[in-house]
């Protein structure tokens, strides 16, 4: 993430997560600290841990840039959640739709409430 090859990222996967806000938080807790949760209206926004937030060196409001299929996807950094348990494995959340245009999928109705896209 450092865009340096000589020194090891510290990050061993980064995984896009696709969710309906709301039915999200009906399963899950999401304790954001900063900042707030996603509104299904959002788009090219996200919610990370403060662990990448730290690592990559991003703020509320900041812009993380992922590759996609089709280039490259800015979003904005709209919440942050506490540092993960164990570092290196770290996701991005974001809206369905949202994760849905940045991989080039169909957008339609998917029964399940996250993709994972690793």
């Amino acid at each position: 993430m450092d865009h340096d090859p000589a020194t090891a990222d510290r990050y061993t996967a980064l995984a896009l997560v696709g969710i309906d806000p709301a039915q999200a938080q009906t399963i899950h807790a999401y304790p954001v600290t900063d900042g707030r949760f996603l509104e299904a209206s959002d788009s090219a926004s996200a919610v990370i841990s403060k662990t990448l937030a730290e690592g990559a060196n991003l703020k509320l409001g900041g812009t993380l840039t992922l590759p996609t299929p089709n280039g490259t996807t800015d979003l904005t950094i709209v919440g942050i959640l506490p540092q993960r348990a164990i570092p290196g494995n770290e996701e991005v959340i974001v809206t369905l739709s949202q994760a849905q245009s940045m991989m080039d999928m169909p957008v339609r109705s998917i029964p399940l409430k996250r993709i994972l896209i690793l």
